[in-house]
Order: structure tokens, then C-alpha cells, then sequence
């Protein structure tokens, strides 16, 4: 299973650059353009859903910085192969 990680919101002015709209696939290796904060931030999220553990699959994530927030959007991707 692959994890779809979006941003759908920001606030303020995100010192990595991100942008609504930016999207990540991640499957098995960390994905490149993703700030550290941010991705500590998702890493528990993501792993749950590469194991196919509930909550209901589309959870929204805010980045830890409270002044310049930036909300990614996770989707559980069924990557099997018919």
C-alpha cells in the first residue's frame, strides 16, 4: 500500500517553500522535498496506513509550526496489482 500526501491548506508563509497542491507518493522510501517537521509529523500516519490500520483512510495533518500552518492531506492507496 502507498500513502498519498498532499498539501490542501496553508497559512502564513511556510519556511520550506510548500505549496497547496504539492503532492507526494509514498510507498517504501522517504520522499524528497518534504521538510523534516513536516514529515516527523506524518511519519506515525503513514506508517498505520502502510499497514492497513484503521482510522478511515483520508486524515488531515497540520505541520507543527503554529504561526505558518500547512495541512497535508493522507489517502490510503490500494497499490495491489489485479
Amino acid at each position: 500500500m502507498s500513502v498519498k500526501v498532499e498539501v490542501i491548506e496553508k497559512a502564513g508563509a511556510c519556511g520550506s517553500g510548500h505549496e497547496i497542491g504539492e503532492c507526494w507518493s509514498i510507498e517504501r522510501w522517504t520522499p524528497e522535498g518534504i521538510c523534516l517537521s513536516a514529515f516527523c509529523s506524518l511519519l506515525p500516519w503513514i506508517h498505520l496506513s502502510r499497514q492497513g490500520k484503521k482510522p478511515p483512510w483520508t486524515i488531515d495533518i497540520a505541520c507543527p509550526d503554529p504561526e505558518n500552518r500547512v495541512v497535508f492531506r493522507l489517502t490510503r492507496v490500494n497499490s495491489r496489482h489485479h
